[in-house]
């Protein structure tokens, strides 16, 4: 009883519930929920060998730009398939 009395003593202190994170809009979560399938894709086709599934973690008119290498994500796959996989 006694730390909810103080967390609250602490919530009315600092503002009240406004300390908390802010909820983000539908647009926010539909936008994360992109990327992170795009970040699923890349990694499963990595981790797979499938070209496919790993061509399909990028938009049609994406550029890599990964260190030395500046061009677009197909050649970058091709590349990268030719130099880890068997």
């Amino acid at each position: 009883m006694l730390l909810w009395l103080r967390v609250h003593v602490l919530l009315a202190f600092f503002g009240g519930f406004s300390v908390m994170a802010k909820v983000k809009t539908v647009e926010d979560l539909l936008a994360e929920q992109a990327v992170r399938k795009a970040v699923t894709c890349y990694s499963r086709g990595a981790d797979r060998c499938d070209i496919e599934l790993l061509k399909s973690a990028f938009h049609d008119d994406a550029e890599v730009k990964y260190g030395s290498y500046d061009s677009h994500y197909a050649e970058f796959v091709t590349m990268s398939s030719l130099d880890i996989w068997p």
